[in-house]
C-alpha cells in the first residue's frame, strides 16, 4: 500500500511539473513558425489578435511586463505602427523602448523545433530575427 502511494505521488509530481513547464512555454516563447506544424506560438497568436482588434494601448502596456517576450513583441509591433503612422509613441515610451532594446533581458525564442535564449540586445541587432519582420509586415497593414 505504501508503494502505491509513493508511485501515485511520483506520478502526480512529474505530471504537474511537466504541466507547469508547458504553461511557461506558452507564456514566454516567441516563435513565428514553431514545431512540426510551423505555426506561431500562443504568445505570438495573442499579440496577433490584439493587432487585429487594434488594441494598441494593450500592446503598449506589455512594455511594463515582467515577461521579456511580451516586451519584445510589443516593441516590434509599436515600432512598425509608428513607422506607418498608425500609432504615436510618446517621448517617454520611446525612452522605455530604447532601454529595453539595450538591455540584457533574455527572450525565449524558437525557430522550427529549436528553443534558444537570446538577449534583447542581440534580437534587436539582427534584422528579421527568427522571422519577425515577415510576421510584422503580414499582420500590420496600412488601412486605406
Amino acid at each position: 500500500m505504501v508503494n502505491i502511494k509513493i508511485v501515485l505521488f511520483g506520478f502526480f509530481f512529474i505530471t504537474s511539473n511537466l504541466f507547469s513547464q508547458e504553461i511557461q512555454l506558452d507564456e514566454n516563447l516567441v516563435g513565428f513558425s514553431c514545431g512540426g506544424n510551423g505555426k506561431p506560438t500562443k504568445l505570438v497568436q495573442e499579440i496577433t489578435e490584439l493587432i487585429n482588434s487594434k488594441k494598441y494601448e494593450e500592446i503598449e502596456s506589455y512594455l511594463n511586463s515582467k515577461n521579456a517576450s511580451k516586451m519584445y513583441l510589443s516593441i516590434i509591433v509599436l515600432e512598425r505602427l509608428s513607422e506607418l503612422e498608425m500609432y504615436e509613441l510618446s517621448e517617454n515610451t520611446q525612452k522605455v523602448i530604447k532601454k529595453i532594446k539595450d538591455s540584457p533581458f533574455v527572450v525565449m525564442n524558437c525557430y522550427g523545433c529549436l528553443i534558444e535564449y537570446t538577449t534583447m540586445k542581440t534580437m534587436f541587432s539582427t534584422d528579421n530575427f527568427i522571422g519577425s519582420k515577415k510576421w510584422i509586415e503580414k499582420n500590420i497593414i496600412i488601412d486605406k
